[in-house]
């Protein structure tokens, strides 16, 4: 039973929706590491805008603070009131510092543009900005800190002023709401956010978040992205880096402000980068399934064009493979797949005539052996009898050679006996003409038998031309199946070729591949059928071989019958002329008993040459009946002979039904 296995429409839609689906996963991993890229790029791009941005704002202000620091260490100023003058048009001059320029010494001199005038517990030397501004050579802004009349964050730009006679400090409070307008917008604008944070304490001194304001990063209870982000600044790390927080994953780009301990902190979450792919994805994914389904119709459309004619091929080669030869293809195609029609519906056309003439023939084998069967049997019946009456013959002979040697003994008593010698006499006379009679028959029976060997001869003859004729025909049945097997290594040849053109269209030619490569599977399908049909015409060839041997081997008994039974039909005509001889003698001794007594010396001689003539009638008749029983012998061979041709072509029929040629 053939097992049914995938079919071609089926295997490229198997093999082609997994490229496709390959191609549309590579596409969506390429699109998502693009979207990283851009997304990386991108915050990049915002941080360094900000971050110079932020960085021309401290510029700016230093270098306004430069002036000042210049004009005041340029000695134009006669004492600390023109200083303090001075100092007093920096108020409000700069949104950035309202408050204005102030100045103090560790002598205890303290001038402070706005007019604001300490307390008495406030110790100047023990400010933050004095103690930082002491140290810094050059402007320089302090730890951020909240100005208790303000509220607002702010930190103070200060530098050690080159003066004589005391260690002074110029100074002055830095508001931080540009820095923290700009850290807004980013968050604002974009679905990026950002902070400012200092190095050394690392402390945000801009969030979006106001309670995030003057929070150091590495605080417990808030986001571990923060605690990530300070590890790296304290590591030196900047530029882009991935940090994994408590809910999400992070890209953090951090960028140093110039002249300044400050860091510009942008990051953006995975989800939000990859918000806009989502959206994305779904509509690739619709597109994709729609893609997909319009592709398998694709595939199913072509593949029924191109699969249709080798299905039907396959079909009736599965048929023919089966013995069904009523099958028929169709060759208006001009391409190989026509050509292979062609070449098939031919090879099929020439088995019809083949197989048509060689049940022509079994047919007429068939009767030729039930006839040679009927006539063996006939001939068998025959040689029973004619057996069994030489059986008869022989006994009679028997009886008449003791009666003659009865009489011979008995010469003395025949004047006595001589009334029974009549008797007996007359009694050889009816026992001579019997079997002068079952002579005869026996004569006619051989000349039945000769005649019926004959017709056997002539028979087993004719049989054997037309054995001779069947094993002509299985040859050219091997011829035609050595052409199939040449037109499907022609087939396997041209899949080979198609594959190799497929291989080097590439992805446009897979599934001419595919195709390619069935189209080879059913030049060796082919290959097999013809191999089954090789072992079919083999097993034919063996069974006309066996055929003709057990013919050849017939005929030569049949032969030798013949000879035997011309051998017993002389036999029958020398015993024909002996007992005819006999009844005459028998006659001739009947009319001599009534003169016995005057010829009394004749009839013992008689008698004499009556009891050589019975011994010579005992001899022949013994090898008459020797000659029938080989005659009988023989035809029973015949008749078995018969009957295997018979069965030889009961088989030879058999396996010839097998095919159907209408």
């Amino acid at each position: 039973m053939q097992k049914k296995g995938m079919s071609l429409k089926l295997k490229l839609i198997c093999i082609v929706i997994p490229i496709v689906l390959a191609m549309i996963i590579s596409y969506f991993a390429l699109a998502r590491n693009m979207v990283y890229k851009m997304a990386k790029e991108e915050l990049q791009a915002e941080a360094l805008g900000y971050t110079e941005q932020i960085s021309g704002w401290t510029n700016q202000i230093f270098g306004e603070l430069q002036v000042y620091q210049d004009a005041i260490e340029s000695g134009i100023f006669k004492n600390d009131d023109e200083i303090l003058k001075y100092m007093e048009g920096s108020v409000e001059k700069n949104d950035a510092y309202p408050v204005g320029l102030y100045m103090g010494d560790d002598a205890g001199v303290y001038l402070d543009g706005s007019g604001w005038v300490p307390g008495e517990d406030w110790i100047l030397t023990e400010r933050d900005w004095y103690v930082d501004g002491k140290d810094n050579e050059t402007l320089a802004f302090g730890e951020p800190y909240y100005d208790s009349m303000t509220g607002q964050v702010c930190v103070s730009a200060s530098v050690l002023v080159d003066y004589d006679k005391a260690v002074r400090v110029l100074a002055t409070d830095v508001y931080l709401d540009y820095v923290s307008g700009l850290v807004k917008e980013i968050s604002e604008t974009s679905d990026v956010e950002a902070l400012l944070v200092t190095k050394n304490t690392q402390t945000v001194i801009a969030h979006i978040d106001n309670d995030m304001m003057a929070v150091t990063l590495d605080t417990d209870g808030i986001d571990s992205m923060y605690s990530q982000i300070s590890k790296t600044i304290s590591d030196g790390k900047t530029g882009f880096v991935q940090v994994e927080g408590s809910d999400d994953t992070y890209y953090v780009c951090i960028n140093p402000v110039d002249h300044t301990d400050w860091y510009l902190v942008t990051y953006v979450t995975d989800k939000t980068v990859l918000s806009g792919l989502y959206s994305m994805e779904t509509w690739m994914v619709v597109i994709a399934i729609a893609a997909t389904i319009i592709l398998i119709l694709v595939i199913i459309s072509i593949m029924n064009k191109v699969v249709k004619p080798v299905k039907e091929m396959t079909r009736v080669i599965d048929k023919i493979a089966e013995g069904d030869f009523s099958q028929n293809l169709d060759t208006s195609s001009n391409d190989e797949i026509g050509r292979m029609s062609s070449n098939m519906q031919e090879f099929i056309s020439q088995m019809r005539e083949t197989i048509g003439e060689i049940s022509q023939m079994a047919s007429f084998l068939e009767q030729q052996s039930v006839q040679n069967g009927e006539i063996s049997e006939s001939l068998k019946v025959s040689s029973e009898s004619q057996v069994e009456q030489m059986n008869n013959l022989e006994e009679m002979v028997e009886q008449l050679s003791i009666a003659a040697q009865d009489a011979s003994t008995q010469m003395e008593q025949l004047a006595e006996l001589i009334q029974k010698t009549h008797i007996e006499g007359e009694a050889a006379e009816s026992m001579m003409q019997e079997s002068v009679e079952m002579s005869q028959n026996g004569k006619r029976d051989m000349d039945q038998i000769i005649e019926g060997m004959d017709n056997i001869d002539k028979n087993i003859d004719t049989l054997s031309k037309h054995m001779n004729n069947v094993g002509d025909i299985i040859s050219r049945i091997g011829n035609m199946v050595n052409m199939i097997i040449e037109i499907a290594e022609e087939t396997n040849l041209l899949s080979l070729n198609a594959s190799i053109e497929a291989a080097r269209a590439g992805e446009a030619g897979k599934g001419f591949a595919v195709v390619a490569e069935q189209i080879g599977k059913l030049a060796i399908s082919s290959s097999n059928a013809t191999d089954e049909i090789s072992k079919l015409t083999a097993e034919i060839d063996e069974t006309v071989c066996n055929a003709i041997e057990y013919m050849n081997y017939s005929m030569a008994e049949v032969q030798s019958n013949v000879q035997m039974v011309a051998i017993a039909s002389s036999t029958f005509e020398n015993l024909y002329e002996i007992i005819n001889q006999t009844g005459k003698r028998v006659k001739e001794m009947i009319k001599l008993v009534t003169k016995v007594d005057t010829v009394s010396q004749q009839v013992e001689e008689i008698f004499g040459s009556q009891a050589e003539a019975t011994e010579h009638i005992v001899n022949s008749t013994e090898e008459l009946n020797n000659h029938t029983e080989n005659v009988s012998a023989g035809t029973y061979t015949v008749a078995e002979n018969a009957g295997e041709l018979q069965r030889e072509s009961k088989e030879l029929m058999d396996k010839i039904s097998k095919f159907r040629v209408e």
